[in-house]
């Protein structure tokens, strides 16, 4: 499967992803001309698979996405290696987002090794999200 950021415009559009692999393995369209997904972007480019911060994005074109905000964020010392927002599954429930989340934190034994699998409504998504400071599941 392509990811959305190795589409090419002559290809066809690809089934939407997140920034890292398996994240997020498809999005959803709301009928407005929108895609919204959720996604682990890079915020430490020494660190291209980190998944400790999980954001909400969008695309009008699949090509071009948008942060609005994060979901959950650990800024830790130590979150790049222990914590893990991964393997999300959601669905659009009215004007809220509901986000099923597997969470590798607060004494995972790794990122990628789930303690915790957390479940979230982000209340009128399309509005965009107030920046999280920590998780705390």
């Amino acid at each position: 499967m392509e990811h959305a950021t190795d589409w090419k415009p002559s290809g066809q559009p690809p089934v939407c992803s997140s920034t890292q692999v398996h994240s997020l393995p498809w999005c959803s369209i709301t009928g407005t001309g929108v895609y919204w997904s959720l996604v682990n972007p890079v915020t430490i480019p020494e660190k291209p698979g980190m998944r400790s911060v999980l954001s909400l994005s969008s695309s009008t074109d699949l090509v071009n996405w948008t942060l609005h905000g994060d979901i959950l964020r650990d800024d830790s010392p130590w979150a790049v290696q222990y914590t893990g927002f991964q393997y999300v599954d959601w669905l659009f429930d009215g004007p809220d987002m509901l986000a099923a989340v597997r969470m590798g934190f607060n004494g995972s034994h790794n990122f990628h090794d789930a303690n915790y699998l957390t479940f979230h409504r982000i209340r009128d998504y399309e509005k965009g999200v107030s920046p999280v400071k920590e998780a705390a599941p």
